[in-house]
């Protein structure tokens, strides 16, 4: 026998924190350890903040992050690190989630990870059932601009990676597809479409339950709304987008329809041909992205006006011309790690949110010498007290860990 356990999939800004938290005020069992709310999302993002570091890891060793369009390739994360993380990621259930209730499973993240997730279900008899929440790629894509900076083709780009992933990695298992802007304006028939689907004993029901549903779906959830005849106007949105957007809207009210999933596979093949076709020529791209964040590394850091502003620009220029140094390379590898939250070192390091240094630049630096954390959950006076051949190395510890540390399969919590 295994347990029921509920995985939200969804491409992020696409509804899934409100469907998570309404699945939990049903009777769901979230987290323990919450990702704060924040002024993007001021009801909660009901995501574990260790699956999130967990997965982080995974993407990186597969050579990847969250903004890359490509499909994650499993096979290139070395087989002892991916024995590491299928350990790791079964102790994170069992401790996150507890033997209480029903989990309610949600990162955005996991939408292309479920080839690794689902043999860790097994492993701690686990039967997930999904849903998928899906939401206008314009929508999406506007949402994204607005917190990321992400132009609206690059969104539309990851909502088509988020989503064909998602969809094609479930098939099989119970799932529920969810219209989003639906959900919204209907909750009650929505949510209950997904019962039925779901074969999942939610404890609550009742007048109470449906009121503080009620409460929580607020109007304020729902910052930006497209129009079909927007969302067919804006030059940014692919007619593969707007094809994929409908068949997913079908499914949502046919998930057993094969021709429906038939068109999803002929759009995949589509997709991923293209994929294959500009994926190296979108290499020379992404290097100049790289070369434009080392530059503004640069001027972060010189924007209390020292040297001069004619250095500063030359300085920037000469970035922009040559290879990244290797201090360039550390500052990439701090803000890219999973362990450094720029939000957290500024509200515990008041002195460098007043200094306006860039933070990751500081804790390069200044910030480990003088025991400060990159954050919550990395240790650097523990890092370096477990290992004093990188103490005695003078070796800033979350770059020791991110470059050697875990490949050696050192701690990096505890």
């Amino acid at each position: 026998m295994r347990s029921p356990a509920v995985v939200v999939l969804g491409m992020h800004r696409s509804g899934t924190s409100s469907v998570a938290g309404a699945l939990v005020r049903l009777g769901g069992c979230a987290p323990r350890h919450l990702l704060p709310a924040s002024p993007d999302n001021a009801h909660g993002f009901w995501e574990s903040t260790v699956v999130i570091a967990l997965n982080e890891e995974v993407l990186a060793a597969g050579g990847s992050g969250w903004k890359d369009w490509r499909r994650f390739d499993i096979s290139r994360v070395g087989s002892a690190d991916l024995r590491a993380f299928r350990n790791r990621a079964r102790s994170i259930l069992l401790k996150e989630f507890g033997g209480a209730g029903i989990p309610v499973i949600k990162d955005p993240r996991m939408c292309r990870l479920m080839r690794f997730w689902q043999p860790v279900f097994e492993d701690v008899r686990w039967a997930p059932q999904v849903v998928l929440p899906i939401r206008s790629p314009l929508e999406v894509a506007w949402s994204l601009r607005r917190r990321d900076g992400l132009g609206v083709g690059a969104g539309c780009l990851l909502w088509l990676r988020h989503v064909f992933d998602a969809e094609a990695d479930t098939r099989g298992m119970r799932r529920a597809v969810v219209d989003w802007s639906s959900f919204l304006d209907d909750w009650p028939t929505a949510l209950g479409a997904v019962l039925d689907r779901l074969d999942v004993p939610f404890a609550r029901c009742g007048d109470g339950t449906f009121s503080d549903i009620e409460n929580f779906l607020s109007p304020d959830l729902r910052r930006f709304r497209a129009s079909t005849a927007e969302l067919h106007a804006d030059p940014a949105v692919t007619a593969l987008a707007r094809d994929v957007y409908a068949a997913m809207l079908d499914l949502a009210t046919d998930g057993d329809n094969a021709a429906i999933l038939s068109r999803l596979d002929a759009l995949s093949t589509r997709f991923e041909d293209a994929a294959a076709i500009f994926d190296s020529a979108m290499g020379g791209y992404e290097r100049a992205a790289q070369a434009l964040e080392r530059a503004n590394a640069v001027i972060a850091h010189y924007a209390r006006g020292t040297p001069s502003k004619p250095d500063m620009w030359r300085l920037v220029a000469s970035t922009l011309r040559r290879p990244p140094t290797a201090k360039q390379r550390e500052l990439r590898t701090v803000g890219d790690s999973p362990f450094f939250d720029e939000a957290f070192y500024l509200s515990v390091n008041p002195d460098v949110r007043a200094s306006r240094c860039d933070a990751a630049l500081h804790f390069l630096v200044q910030g480990w010498r003088e025991g400060r954390d990159p954050g919550p959950f990395f240790s650097t006076t523990g890092y370096l007290a477990r290992n004093p051949d990188v103490a005695a190395a003078g070796v800033n510890p979350l770059v020791h860990y991110e470059a050697h540390g875990r490949k050696e399969n050192r701690p990096a919590i505890g």
